[in-house]
């Protein structure tokens, strides 16, 4: 009990006169309750929702029903959202033992997902673009240029046969891929591997009745959650 409290206990060692912790704490909290709490509740003082180490996740983006039938935004492994965008805070290509903010998102080019990372270090300097085909294609580019800047500098040499470019997209992350395995429509993939058994995670709001009445809806026939 603190001292505004201690009238409600008469034993001693129960009041507090401090609020100093001399032991361990353990606090048995609802990481997915409070994951969830975030992708819903909009945050105006800061532009991202969530961070996991060197990673901000900004937008965890969507996949409309064509793109799901087309079997071409997801593997076995992986699923990529359009739309999808993180930054991701890594060795910098043009200057040794220092880090720098890359911009990693997923677009849609000619129904096909494309990986791009924008780069700027600083605001006098152009804004540098990668785009390619696959997360590994397009970071393994970034990754050739920091190995030849530390071999320049006698630095530790990188293996970027190591380095996976879905890592560093986030897409290795539990919260990321418990927040992307419960967009709309996911669970009808037949050939993903699901690693939380189609966990729920985001409440997606009702769908507005234009008309105000059930009976004056057509029928729709579809597999995906509206």
């Amino acid at each position: 009990m603190c001292p505004v409290h201690a009238s409600r206990t008469t034993a001693i060692d129960q009041i507090l006169d401090d609020k100093s912790v001399f032991r361990k704490v353990w606090i048995n909290r609802d990481e997915v309750k409070q994951i969830q709490n975030y992708m819903t509740e909009e945050h105006e003082e800061i532009s991202y929702t969530l961070r996991i180490g060197s990673l901000i996740l900004h937008n965890i983006g969507q996949l409309l029903p064509h793109q799901l039938q087309s079997a071409l935004f997801h593997n076995r492994n992986f699923i990529y959202p359009v739309g999808y965008s993180v930054t991701r805070f890594y060795w910098s290509m043009r200057r040794p033992n220092r880090r720098c903010a890359y911009n990693c998102s997923i677009i849609n080019l000619d129904n096909r997902p494309m990986f791009r990372i924008r780069i700027q270090e600083n605001e006098d300097e152009p804004v540098k673009e990668f785009l390619e085909s696959s997360a590994k294609a397009v970071w393994h580019k970034i990754v050739d240029e920091i190995d030849s800047l530390r071999r320049q500098h006698g630095l530790v040499k990188m293996f970027s046969v190591f380095v996976s470019g879905e890592d560093l997209y986030g897409f290795t992350e539990p919260h990321i891929i418990r927040l992307i395995e419960s967009l709309p429509g996911v669970e009808m993939l037949q050939n993903y591997a699901f690693k939380y058994g189609r966990l729920q995670l985001l409440d997606m709001p009702l769908t507005l009745n234009p008309t105000g009445c059930a009976r004056s809806e057509p029928k729709l026939q579809t597999h995906f959650r509206r």
